[in-house]
């Protein structure tokens, strides 16, 4: 580090040339511990876009390795920041060393970058061990906030910044803090090492009270767990993007003034841009003039209510938060400082972010969960279906499920599931999470959308590491009375949504009691009524006669029942009557094959209900996509519903069709009642009945609406 003005950062003892110019050389611990990371990302975006040469430099403190923050690898991606190597010579015009530990130390480690101008940028006071390495007159000391600049060293020869270096406040999106909020989700900044901090918030956070609790647990290798109510949001720091925390909370408290400036700064700064109301310890509060609500902790919540019930004391203090961040937060105020340290950049580098490229649509990664059929696969297909031009498709399958999707015109990148895999699932996750991470980086994804009923920790954690990539949920209801693996994680998802159920009147699920948390759209089917194929079509491509009986068999792909011996008994009675023609829904999940019947076609592919029109009938399980497929376009049924531990609630979507008139069901147990019930679906009037009162239930496709909603959460 050149902060002598007559040295060469060591150049001189090896007689190598610094390898490559920059305009500014960052330098500093960019992992998740402290405030660093999150500063150096802001000033980086600053440099970068106005055309500045940025290098960065990672000096991590002593002890165990961490993960770099999200945001400073966010920042590398969309600019191509070169990252430099310790022990590689570099030069520039401008070093900003941020000092996180031991001056002397942190000198040392920038002692390659041979800089015409260097400022040490210090969150807390510094210890002056080395004071020679600081009396050059081109470097200088510069308090990163208010609160450490009362207690810097005055020492002859050593020059301190006059102003504060520069925050720029990350990017956040708006606040939404009113009065028709039924809980305030309060951010909670935890630093590490403040014992006792769970006793304090549970007598803040009294259990079903207005306010609920997210903390955000200090980025440091000595943050402890902190044992709080399972109800409670608690995202780890060091695995969480700072955009992420801000989307998930209403207004932000910080009740320890111990470790609160050297971890919360640019937390603050971001919430304040935001519009976010702000409540911090009065000692704390005061170097924010006035943008931020002055309160102890003891008072920081009904502070915050009483300011939510003043409509007016809550635009002023939204207003004084975006004052306060645009004229001491900005871009412009750090572009200023820069100016008038190494000049102007050269106005032919600026640049736009990779991902800001107007032509470019954003990318939603879709993650169907792998399970016993394919409904997950089914429903993002259909949502996939209706993006148009407001954003591109990818798949993410844990099934074998790739070439269905591609067939669709969709990519698709595979990652086996545990089951597949053969894997543990506490040897998959960390593998999971570490490859949806690489291809949410490889796609530049905006978000990614799960549907399943038991999203993973993984999954929550990879999304939430990216600061730019939002997380969605389409969770189906109709699930098992007293199965509820996840609902839990709900919090964690900025959009639900909710695939409408004719039957819902019968739900007795767990997320019966949870729709007001998720967008409701109209059922989900792949196709629309008009791109059904004719009879004769449909028989034609299938090889049937359209002039003859068909009965279409869709039990599911059998992993977890025996629908061999089934298939069995329902085709010996078909066999009965002459000229019926029989085909079986083979799954590309199925195991084994079920061509095991002569006469009997199979088919294979998607989506089956494109031949809906050239069967008089189908036998069929009562899983969502084939019972709204069957339902919604006419074809009369014979439910034989899956009861299977940990399947949705198939016995109640059949019962409530029965009771409509719109289908029979016949329980497994049941199967020797299947001769009569034949002997009515071979009629003609029978079956008009049924199909009149399928029409009654139809309530239109919400495929189209589901995927508007995920193009308002990208756009």
């Amino acid at each position: 580090m050149a902060v002598r003005k007559n040295s060469a950062a060591g150049n001189s003892a090896t007689g190598a040339l610094p390898v490559k110019d920059f305009d500014i050389v960052i330098a500093g611990d960019f992992s998740v511990a402290g405030d660093i990371g999150l500063r150096a990302c802001g000033e980086a975006h600053a440099a970068c876009a106005a055309g500045y040469r940025i290098g960065l430099l990672h000096l991590p403190m002593p002890g165990p390795p961490a993960p770099i923050a999200p945001e400073v690898q966010a920042a590398v991606r969309r600019f191509d920041i070169p990252v430099l190597a310790p022990d590689t010579p570099h030069s520039a015009k401008l070093l900003i060393l941020h000092a996180a530990f031991a001056l002397a130390d942190v000198i040392k480690q920038a002692q390659r970058i041979s800089a015409g101008r260097s400022v040490i940028v210090c969150g807390e006071a510094p210890v002056l061990l080395a004071p020679d390495h600081i009396l050059d007159p081109s470097v200088s000391l510069a308090p990163a906030n208010a609160w450490t600049r009362p207690a810097f060293p005055k020492q002859k020869g050593v020059k301190v910044e006059r102003e504060n270096w520069p925050l720029v406040a990350q990017s956040a999106p708006a606040a939404n803090f009113t009065a028709t909020s039924e809980i305030v989700r309060v951010g909670i900044i935890v630093p590490a090492g403040n014992e006792g901090v769970a006793e304090r918030l549970s007598s803040l956070f009294p259990g079903g009270g207005p306010a609920a609790p997210v903390l955000w647990m200090a980025r440091a290798p000595e943050a402890a767990d902190v044992d709080v109510p399972a109800a409670w949001t608690v995202l780890e720091g060091s695995e969480t993007s700072l955009d992420w925390f801000l989307r998930k909370i209403d207004a932000l408290v910080v009740i320890e003034t111990r470790g609160a400036a050297s971890c919360s700064g640019a937390i603050i700064g971001a919430a304040l841009a935001a519009g976010m109301p702000v409540v911090l310890p009065p000692g704390l509060a005061r170097t924010y003039r006035g943008a931020v609500v002055s309160a102890e902790a003891d008072q920081a919540i009904p502070a915050l209510l009483a300011l939510r019930a003043d409509g007016r004391a809550l635009a002023k203090v939204v207003k004084q938060a975006k004052t306060y961040a645009a004229r001491y937060l900005s871009e412009a105020v750090l572009l200023a400082r820069l100016e008038k340290l190494i000049g102007a950049p050269k106005a032919s580098r600026k640049q736009k972010p990779k991902s800001a490229a107007p032509a470019k649509p954003p990318r939603v990664l879709f993650l169907p969960k792998g399970g016993v059929g394919l409904g997950h696969v089914a429903r993002t297909l259909a949502i996939a279906r209706r993006a148009g031009d407001s954003f591109q498709p990818v798949f993410v399958t844990l099934a074998e499920s790739a070439g269905m999707i591609e067939t669709f015109g969709f990519r698709a990148e595979y990652i086996p599931s545990a089951a597949y895999a053969g894997l543990r699932p506490g040897d998959w996750e960390p593998w999971f999470q570490a490859e949806l991470e690489d291809l949410i980086d490889a796609y530049e994804a905006d978000a990614v959308v799960f549907d399943g009923s038991d999203p993973s920790g993984a999954l929550i954690a990879a999304v939430s590491s990216r600061r730019s990539c939002k997380l969605a949920w389409v969770r189906r209801g109709m699930w098992e009375a007293g199965y509820d693996p996840s609902l839990d994680t709900s919090r964690s998802f900025d959009l639900i949504i909710e695939p409408g159920e004719i039957a819902a009147a019968r739900d007795r699920g767990a997320t019966a009691g949870r729709r007001h948390e998720a967008a409701q759209v109209s059922p989900i089917t792949v196709l629309e009524r008009h791109e059904l194929l004719s009879r004769e079509e449909a028989a034609r491509a299938i090889g049937f006669d359209p002039a003859r009986p068909a009965v279409l068999l869709q039990l599911g792909s059998g992993e977890n029942r025996d629908i061999i011996g089934t298939l069995d008994r329902i085709i010996a009675q078909l066999g009965r009557y002459p000229g019926v023609q029989i085909a079986i829904a083979e799954w590309s999940n199925t195991p084994g094959t079920l061509q095991l019947w002569k006469g009997v076609k199979i088919l294979k592919g998607a989506p089956l209900s494109l031949y809906f029109n050239a069967f008089d009938f189908t036998i069929a399980a009562s899983g969502y996509n084939t019972f709204h497929e069957t339902i919604g376009f006419g074809l009369p049924s014979i439910f034989i519903p899956n009861t299977a531990p940990g399947m949705d609630d198939q016995q109640a979507r059949a019962q409530f069709a029965q009771d409509a008139g719109a289908a029979i069901e016949l329980p497994q147990a049941d199967l020797a009642d299947l001769p009569d019930i034949l002997k009515l679906m071979m009629q003609d009037s029978f079956r008009a009945v049924m199909r009149q009162n399928c029409e009654s239930l139809y309530s239109g496709n919400g495929a189209a609406e589901a995927s508007a909603l995920i193009s308002q959460l990208v756009n």
